[in-house]
């Protein structure tokens, strides 16, 4: 008898059938996924990507107005960051649409291109590949779709703005007299890795630049939120083969409303509290009417720890009275209730200056600021003499309700210095002393210890500010004015470490560095090269080997037109 294999229904090979073919994609997948594995080691990504190529090449002339922009790059990119970062000037009516395949990027412009007219197409700084690796400075190309191409060049730098959003826009002046940064530009481009930027492709014409620290990236200044850079002169292209470089730009903020009051609430008795929307800045015209009449304010200071809020001392509060605060030059009225507790907490040294570990001259003052208004008593002893610290004699005096600056009498020894607070000498307007310990404690340099910087600059009709910024303790800033026509400046008394020096032509003599403004048109104050950092070195005079001059004196400077 013959014995075959056993007969197997319907069902039973449709179960089979399905088992062999799960088994059978669970290992194709299992092998596409290892073999998809990226090859494990090797040094991360950290090369900038680059632009290879463009459609239509850099300088094509005779451009069909119907060409389709195209852009390749050298790696795969971060697609949004590169899409943010497209500029096509003159700026089209109707955004143009992008669309990518692999490394390339396609630019249709929607109503096509104008007969004649030169273009300009810009990537801008901040664009990246999948590694996050930005580019390092915007690429930029022109072509037009006349028999010529314009090949005026206005180029400079933003000063002071490493790794932040800086978009420059630039207007011919004749075709928009006004220019308004909160509307898209016809020349738009982003500055590089240092600051610098550059139009290629302009015309002759009028030009005036301007800077947007664009925070939300839309190319549009928001005035309440960013900040705008507004050029030295405007800049006359008299050929369309002119290169013009322009002063260096710096920006600054432009929000002209004031600090106003959003907020107030009582803290005890004889103080309230008012929060305002941003800074403020004293003195502040402030009333206080109750049921009763007026509360009466005794002083008015600002929080040490935030200059937002201001702190009201008034006489003592009826409980559960309410009262209106009214602050001069606004319709807010804030309404508060009196508190009946009375201050019981000790006042606390909140900010000292020197700070803890910093050095500072022989001479220098010490600046106690506290948590609240002080009772302004003479002082007798301020501090308390041990076994490790000294009681120093001087002249002491209140700056402001909350801040106590002592003088010494005599200098510093050259040591660590180490001082302990006389807690007992010091109470707050209710009355509560001090907290117990405070040490101050700093390193004096003596006099003689101490740095100077001589430095040169070419002669100007009008005064120069020389700005020095401490870069090793807490960037404090002295300022010397220059004479107009002195071509030499020394800096004294600079405690060793590295500053800054920088400078402006402060053409209206206040002693600011002018942002200008656009209504009515004021230009900004010239800065000046070099912004350098030195190195101070004890009882030595380091010289500058650089003059200060103006940061386009060194290159191409005509046609700039104040």
């Amino acid at each position: 008898m013959r014995i075959g294999k056993p007969t197997r229904g319907p069902e039973v090979i449709r179960i089979i059938q399905r088992f062999r073919s799960g088994t059978l994609a669970a290992g194709l997948l299992l092998f596409g996924c290892a073999s998809q594995s990226p090859p494990s080691g090797g040094p991360p990504d950290r090369t900038p990507p680059r632009v290879l190529s463009s459609i239509p090449s850099p300088d094509s002339v005779s451009v069909g107005t119907d060409t389709e922009i195209e852009v390749l790059f050298s790696e795969a990119m971060d697609r949004q960051s590169v899409e943010r970062a497209v500029f096509v000037s003159p700026t089209p009516v109707r955004e143009p649409r992008l669309r990518w395949k692999g490394q390339r990027l396609r630019i249709f412009l929607e109503d096509g291109l104008v007969a004649d007219r030169t273009y300009r197409v810009s990537i801008g700084a901040d664009g990246r590949d999948e590694n996050r690796n930005k580019m390092t400075g915007s690429y930029d190309f022109t072509f037009s779709t006349g028999i010529t191409i314009s090949r005026g060049v206005v180029s400079g730098k933003i000063r002071g703005t490493t790794g932040q959003t800086v978009v420059v826009a630039a207007y011919d002046v004749d075709e928009t007299p006004d220019p308004d940064p909160g509307t898209r530009a016809p020349y738009v481009t982003q500055s590089g890795e240092h600051g610098e930027y550059r139009f290629p492709g302009l015309g002759v014409g009028r030009y005036r630049v301007l800077a947007i620290g664009d925070r939300n990236q839309d190319q549009v200044l928001d005035v309440a939120t960013e900040s705008l850079g507004i050029a030295t002169q405007d800049v006359h292209l008299m050929t369309d083969t002119s290169t013009v470089v322009l002063p260096d730009i710096k920006l600054a903020s432009r929000d002209t409303e004031r600090a106003r009051p959003i907020a107030a609430r009582t803290v005890n008795n004889r103080r309230i509290r008012i929060k305002m929307n941003k800074t403020a800045h004293l003195p502040l015209n402030v009333g206080i009417v109750g049921k009763s009449g007026a509360l009466e304010i005794e002083s008015t200071y600002l929080a040490a720890e935030d200059s937002s809020i201001v702190f009201l001392l008034t006489e003592p509060q009826t409980e559960g009275e309410e009262y209106q605060i009214r602050v001069s030059g606004y319709d807010t009225t804030l309404v508060v209730k009196g508190d009946g507790r009375n201050d019981r907490r000790a006042p606390r040294v909140v900010r000292v200056t020197p700070g803890t570990g910093h050095s500072a001259h022989a001479q220098t003052s010490i600046v106690l600021t506290f948590s609240e208004a002080m009772r302004a008593d003479a002082v007798d002893r301020l501090w308390v003499a041990s076994d490790s610290t000294d009681s120093p004699s001087g002249n002491v005096f209140w700056s402001s309700p909350n801040a106590l600056v002592f003088e010494p009498a005599d200098p510093f020894d050259e040591s660590d210095i180490l001082l302990r607070l006389n807690a007992g000498a010091l109470s707050d307007a209710a009355g509560n002393l001090a907290d117990e310990e405070f040490d101050v404690s700093f390193n004096a340099i003596s006099m003689s210890s101490l740095g100077t910087v001589a430095g040169g600059l070419n002669p100007m009709s009008v005064p120069v500010v020389v700005e020095v910024v401490d870069l090793d303790r807490d960037r404090s800033l002295k300022t010397l004015r220059v004479s107009p026509g002195d071509t030499t400046f020394v800096l004294r008394d600079l405690l060793p470490g590295r500053y800054q020096i920088q400078a402006y032509v402060d053409s209206n003599d206040d002693g600011e560095w002018g942002a200008g403004a656009l209504a009515p048109l004021t230009f900004s104050e010239s800065l000046l090269a070099p912004a350098d950092t030195v190195e101070v070195r004890p009882r030595w005079e380091t010289i500058l080997e650089t003059r200060f001059r103006s940061s386009s004196e060194s290159k191409s400077n005509q046609g700039l037109t104040h």
